[in-house]
């Protein structure tokens, strides 16, 4: 199954249409929500979406999450003030901003699971295989400690003064970091950039220029590759080797 998301930007208007990629048939064609801008699709399962809102548009830290079942058309559950950690089989592990305890959770009844025994997290290397082929990047916004370091490191290697907010992801082999500054027209841009633990630059793309915003999750690594879209429009594998 394939989830596309529509933004259609001149309505304001964000839409779902989810493909059966084997058969070439839609089963959720122009699916939309009573939150039809401020949204976005965490993770698709097998009869499961899990999606999040922006309550407050001015911080995109906070979160309300909610779990939608495609078969039967209707969302299971909902939770306010939670940011989805990560996701592994029919678990999901959230976290409030303001905490620092990540709760794991039933992903189709919202019920809270023992942070004991099978439910594992993920983040701390205990969950499910399978999820560890899907990496994200952390996320650190200005003004925080990490952000700053990472500020220091796009100055001496780009000379650049990065701005908002940074993704940043690390392996043994490469850094992938995502930051936004002002451009020539005192607009923001997003560029993406891969170097090795030497310094050196392994790939640099842009991947928006004269931005009214930033985003979340703009890559993720998976099976080793690095992708990412480009101009809201454009889609890239790289293989990360």
């Amino acid at each position: 199954l394939l989830l596309l998301e529509v933004r259609e930007d001149e309505k304001f208007q964000v839409h779902y249409n989810l493909l059966d990629v084997a058969t070439g048939k839609f089963i959720e064609k122009g699916l939309t929500f009573e939150e039809n801008w401020w949204i976005g699709a965490s993770s698709l399962g097998n009869d499961t979406i899990l999606f999040y809102t922006f309550p407050d548009q001015e911080n995109p830290d906070v979160k309300n999450v909610f779990s939608y079942d495609f078969k039967l058309d209707k969302i299971l559950w909902k939770k306010e003030g939670h940011n989805i950690m990560e996701v592994a089989g029919d678990k999901v592990w959230l976290m409030e901003p303001d905490k620092d305890d990540i709760s794991c959770f039933d992903i189709r009844t919202g019920e809270p699971l023992s942070s004991n025994g099978n439910s594992g997290n993920p983040i701390n290397g205990a969950g499910h295989a399978e999820n560890k082929l899907l990496k994200k990047p952390f996320i650190y916004r200005e003004g925080s400690e990490y952000f700053k370091t990472v500020s220091q490191f796009i100055t001496a290697s780009a000379n650049l003064h990065i701005v908002r907010s940074v993704d940043y992801y690390e392996d043994d082999r490469v850094m992938v970091i995502s930051f936004y500054y002002l451009n020539k027209n005192n607009k923001l841009a997003n560029d993406l950039l891969v170097v090795d633990h030497e310094g050196n630059h392994l790939l640099r793309e842009r991947l928006g220029n004269d931005l009214s915003g930033i985003s979340d999750d703009t890559f993720f690594i998976y099976h080793n590759k690095l992708i990412f879209v480009k101009d809201n429009a454009d889609f890239f594998i790289y293989q990360l080797n």
